[in-house]
């Protein structure tokens, strides 16, 4: 996507694309770093004999920094100024079209896999293309009606500019959401109240338990650790 938004950008000297193939040189960067968080996650040592669990939601923190600075893009793209109109053609409309659709199929098949292996540092990688699919979407948008030739213009700021503004809210939620979520993990903070209470009835209905008196768990990665008192 990098090298296809780059060659775009070479033909139509447009800064929305040029920004947009700087954003997927980013994307690659985080799938290393997933892809690695992955490997070492299930590395035993001396020194973490239990494994290194807990890298995927620090991964999950990273991803999350990345989805802010995406909207940072976002950000100086809405007020950024330039005198030089792009060259659009049906080419560079089919280019971004494709690469708005990558993405967003490449995404959905990686929070499916991260769900059903319950592995955080997936979700949050699929969440971040989805975030990346709504910013292609503005440039995409932009580029289209460069191409037909509409313009609108309000106190400086473009219909392309606005809609970018319109998406910055959903960029900066899902970065939130997911920087909050991986620091509650690496925090050690409760499991939610519908998991332990299934859990203490599991606990309860075993024969040799008269009383279950305390139950306490937390997240890790994706593990869950479970005490209680009976």
């Amino acid at each position: 996507l990098a090298a296809l938004k780059a060659v775009l950008a070479g033909i139509s000297g447009s800064l929305a694309i040029t920004a947009s193939a700087v954003d997927s040189a980013t994307d690659s960067v985080a799938s290393l770093v997933v892809w690695g968080g992955l490997k070492l996650s299930t590395r035993k040592s001396r020194s973490f004999p239990y494994g290194l669990y807990k890298i995927e939601n620090v991964i999950q923190v990273v991803i999350a920094l990345f989805i802010l600075f995406v909207g940072y893009e976002i950000v100086r793209e809405i007020f950024s100024r330039t005198d030089n109109l792009p060259a659009i053609s049906v080419e560079v409309l089919l280019g971004m079209a494709l690469s708005t659709l990558i993405p967003m199929l490449f995404g959905a098949y990686t929070i499916a896999v991260g769900r059903k292996t319950g592995s955080p540092a997936l979700v949050a990688d699929g969440r971040h293309r989805q975030a990346d699919v709504l910013s292609a979407v503005v440039v995409l948008a932009a580029v289209v009606l460069e191409y037909s030739g509409f313009s609108f213009e309000y106190h400086g700021l473009t219909l392309d500019r606005i809609a970018a503004g319109l998406v910055l809210v959903f960029v900066a939620y899902t970065g939130f959401e997911l920087f909050i979520s991986g620091m509650r993990v690496l925090l050690d903070a409760s499991l939610d109240f519908q998991t332990l209470d299934r859990v203490r009835n599991i606990v309860a209905s075993e024969p040799a338990v008269a009383d279950v008196q305390s139950i306490n768990g937390r997240n890790a990665g994706r593990f869950r650790f479970i005490e209680a008192t009976v």
